[in-house]
């Protein structure tokens, strides 16, 4: 496996634009895997969002890469939608918003999860907005300009607000997917329509036309939500297959209020928006590790169309491992590839001693596999 890109960059989720570069193909002064020191100070940069007080809380929860190397960094501070741009040395980009920061508020309380780049510079977030009187949230989509300005051509005042199941229910959007004909697929966590259990969600997929509006062509007026029989589940990651296939992959959980129950879950749809029933059973997959309870946060196609699906195993059947970072691969039908790992899957865990736990979460990973 290797990675296609010169360097990789980090994002950190405690200040909102904390961001890592390590170089993989440098001079002899430095190694793959060491900071690059070229980059803002010494390998990272720490910027503060703009207009937000000292006590804020800022989290930066998704980055891309521009073709011409600045990097977007798109989140949350002080409950509106926060996004920056650095240059490619890591300094804040002076022709991007105020003095490389753009703040947006849709409603009281909004976050931005994702983050996607169009081939004309303008780009995409997708998170969530509040409803009118803080009852729930909905799914939120707005595109930008390529200086940061709302861009008024989408949606409806530059925004989209995607609802499911029920009225004031919790809607998240967490992936963004570009398709080659410039359609949005949004996927994410949607109110469940049938539970009535508080808190209860399933997975949520929409699919945007260019402009924002929602595309009638796909699923049911433009959404589709998919129970795996859990009470809770939840999309973290979405990616388009060469044939126009969707993967999503996330969670799913038996209760709300015990997190201790959760499995890989993955789904894959059809181009209109229904399950395509070739892929595991009746198009959905889940992977789970004995009475480990894991979460999927990133996925990925090999160029054999095998699928890759990463994310973070949590201990709690005291075998003395703590918590790793855990990956599994499925073959093109959504069966566990048994030539992989083990059985399909491969654990990287670190115990520690004591009573803390040691994980590596890798929330919204991409990866570029050659094998």
């Amino acid at each position: 496996m290797k990675t296609t890109a010169a360097k990789i960059l980090f994002k950190n989720s405690i200040f909102f634009a904390g961001i890592l570069s390590l170089a993989l193909a440098q001079p002899l002064q430095a190694k793959p895997g060491d900071l690059d020191t070229t980059f803002g100070q010494n390998g990272f940069s720490i910027i503060t969002a703009p207009g937000t007080s000292t006590t804020s809380i800022e989290s930066a929860n998704a980055v891309a890469v521009q073709p011409d190397g600045k990097v977007l960094i798109v989140g949350t501070a002080d409950s509106l939608v926060a996004i920056l741009r650095l240059n490619p040395d890591g300094t804040p980009d002076s022709s991007f918003g105020a003095s490389g920061k753009v703040t947006t508020g849709f409603s009281p309380s909004d976050v931005a999860n994702a983050v996607a780049l169009l081939p004309n510079g303008k780009f995409i977030v997708a998170g969530s907005t509040t409803l009118p009187g803080n009852n729930g949230a909905d799914f939120l989509v707005a595109r930008y300009e390529t200086n940061g300005d709302l861009d008024t051509t989408f949606g409806t005042n530059s925004s989209t607000e995607i609802g499911f199941g029920n009225t004031n229910g919790f809607n998240v959007a967490r992936a963004l997917a570009v398709q080659p004909d410039g359609k949005i697929i949004v996927a994410g966590q949607a109110d469940n329509i049938i539970s009535t259990n508080v808190g209860s969600a399933d997975f949520g997929v929409a699919r945007l036309n260019a402009d924002g509006s929602l595309d009638s062509t796909f699923g049911t007026g433009g959404k589709a939500s998919t129970d795996f029989a859990r009470l809770f589940d939840s999309a973290n990651a979405v990616i388009l297959q060469p044939d126009g296939k969707i993967l999503v992959a996330g969670v799913e959980n038996f209760s709300v209020t015990n997190f201790n129950t959760e499995n890989f879950a993955v789904a894959r749809y059809l181009t209109n928006g229904l399950l395509d029933t070739t892929f595991g059973t009746n198009g959905l997959m889940n992977i789970g590790y004995g009475n480990r309870d894991c979460v999927a946060y990133g996925i990925a196609l090999q160029s054999s169309g095998k699928i890759i699906v990463g994310g973070q195993l949590d201990d709690i059947d005291n075998n003395g491992v703590d918590g790793g970072f855990t990956v599994a691969r499925l073959n093109t039908n959504g069966s566990l590839d048994t030539s992989f790992g083990n059985l399909g899957t491969g654990v990287t865990s670190k115990g520690v001693s004591g009573s803390v736990a040691d994980y590596v979460s890798a929330h919204r990973f991409t990866v570029s596999i050659d094998q």
